[in-house]
């Protein structure tokens, strides 16, 4: 269990300093009129999304386990978040290439 709890903060920490560089991008970017820290933007906002998404699946887990939860185990939540996750992360790659000259 602390080990997933490890996991926890570790995961929370990540999503915290993707939304600082986010805001901090978006903050310099527009205030220096800089193109390369408004385009990057998009990537820093998805970052911010999976790792947020990532520490709510992990928290789902750790709450099902704690609550002793039996439709819906730990390991189903972890599927359906890996599941979308790699849905997300096929749906960006297929955008990517469709923007590329």
């Amino acid at each position: 269990m602390a080990k997933s709890s490890d996991t926890l903060t570790w995961l929370y920490l990540l999503a915290a300093q993707s939304a600082f560089i986010f805001v901090l991008q978006a903050i310099i970017g527009f205030a220096t009129n800089s193109l390369e820290l408004k385009s990057d933007l998009v990537h820093s906002g998805i970052d911010l999304l999976t790792y947020g998404f990532n520490a709510l699946v992990e928290w789902m887990k750790l709450y099902a386990f704690a609550t002793g939860l039996r439709f819906l185990q730990p390991h189903v939540i972890d599927e359906v978040g890996s599941v979308i996750s790699v849905g997300v992360l096929i749906t960006m790659m297929f955008f990517c290439d469709q923007f590329r000259s």
